[in-house]
C-alpha cells in the first residue's frame, strides 16, 4: 500500500447522495473504474447478527476524490467543479 487508507466508503457513498445500494455501487464503480485492492482501497468483513457479513471499504484520498469526482449526484457535480477550479487556479498561479 502506498497511501494510508483512511475514507469510509460507506460515508463517502452517503455524503454523495448515491442512490444505489452501497454493495451494488461498490461492485459497479470498481469494476468500471478499475480500482485495486491494496492499492486503491481495502475491505474489512465484519460479522453481523444474521445474514452476511457486512464488508467495509477503506479507501485511499486519491481514491475517494476520484470516486466523489465521479460521482453523478449534486455533490458529485460539485466536487468535480471544485477540483477542476483549483486546478486552473494553481495553473495561474504556476504562470
Amino acid at each position: 500500500m502506498t497511501e494510508d487508507h483512511k475514507v469510509d466508503a460507506r460515508a463517502l457513498h452517503e455524503w454523495l447522495g448515491v442512490s444505489t445500494p452501497f454493495h451494488m455501487w461498490m461492485a459497479r464503480i470498481i469494476g468500471d473504474y478499475g480500482f485495486e485492492e491494496g492499492e486503491d482501497f481495502r475491505t474489512n468483513l465484519f460479522k453481523s447478527t444474521g445474514g452476511r457479513p457486512r464488508k467495509d471499504y477503506l479507501l485511499t484520498l486519491d481514491t475517494a476524490k476520484e470516486m466523489a469526482m465521479i460521482g453523478n449526484t449534486p455533490k458529485g457535480n460539485a466536487t468535480r467543479r471544485y477540483f477542476i477550479a483549483a486546478e486552473k487556479a494553481a495553473a495561474k498561479m504556476a504562470s
